[in-house]
């Protein structure tokens, strides 16, 4: 990406922990992990009841062979203390 996101700040609904969007932003680039948990975040704000996030979840469940990783979404392997299922914005 070119333009890189700002990351929002005190909101009022479930968002990521300060650990995560530190990692993240020491990523030589932004990955799209950041760009679909805004996407996730806002879609929650509009509408509590909608269902992008558990169709993101189910698209990788089952479809395990997609290297979600390489999208920013962090496992424990990578990043022992932090994972993105921990999150409160995907738990």
């Amino acid at each position: 990406m070119t333009i890189k996101p700002n990351v929002p700040k005190n909101l009022p609904n479930l968002w990521l922990k300060k650990e995560t969007i530190s990692i993240q932003q020491e990523m030589l680039q932004v990955k799209p992990f950041i760009v679909i948990s805004i996407m996730v975040y806002l879609c929650n704000a509009i509408d509590p009841n909608n269902k992008i996030k558990s169709k993101i979840l189910s698209l990788f469940k089952n479809n395990p062979n997609i290297p979600i990783h390489k999208i920013g979404f962090f496992t424990n392997s990578e990043t022992p203390s932090i994972s993105w299922q921990q999150e409160p914005l995907w738990a």
